[in-house]
């Protein structure tokens, strides 16, 4: 029986690295409001965490955008702040987390990345933070988000203040040089 259990469990993996998920990734369904555990920061933006009853899931922070750290159809990777955005994340590695979905926007986005809100306990908002931090913009996409006017009114603030990319980057977010792309 252990045997077959194995053998299954190869099968399984291996199917899930030719489909790009490389076997770590759930698909299961989870609720509007879970509790994780963030395992792994992808980037400034997703995470990949473990809920609490089990399974692995990679998670797009709603209605905020960071710098790239790779690739990206802006250019080269490692974006104008991208770095601080992603070690503003790792502080968070191993804590516990609610996943808070929106009602007025996709379960999950076109990578099956599930897209969610990330609160630490306390209702303490990881994609508002990085936005206070100018280290993330607000990302409208679709029907607004919920969030998306207090992250507005934060990147405002920040913007004012010359905090993170808005002063380091000039606001060019998305840009290896900074004034090659606007960041709003």
């Amino acid at each position: 029986m252990a045997g077959r259990r194995l053998w299954l469990f190869v099968l399984f993996a291996g199917a899930g690295s030719l489909s790009g998920c490389a076997g770590r990734v759930d698909s299961a369904p989870v609720g509007a409001r879970a509790e994780s555990t963030i395992v792994r920061v992808v980037d400034g933006d997703t995470l990949d965490v473990r809920l609490r009853g089990g399974g692995t899931f990679t998670v797009r922070l709603l209605a905020v955008d960071s710098p790239e750290s790779y690739d990206s159809r802006y250019g080269s990777g490692n974006e104008c702040g991208s770095h601080p955005a992603e070690v503003l994340l790792e502080r968070f590695v191993g804590r516990r987390v609610a996943l808070v979905a929106d009602p007025s926007q996709a379960d999950r986005d076109r990578y099956g990345r599930l897209l969610r809100y990330v609160e630490m306990p306390g209702s303490r908002d990881l994609g508002a933070l990085e936005v206070t931090d100018g280290l993330a913009m607000p990302y409208p996409y679709g029907d607004p988000a919920r969030r998306l006017g207090l992250y507005r009114r934060l990147a405002r603030s920040a913007r004012r203040e010359g905090r993170g990319s808005w002063s380091s980057c000039g606001g060019d977010f998305h840009s290896a040089v900074p004034g090659l792309q606007n960041g709003l």
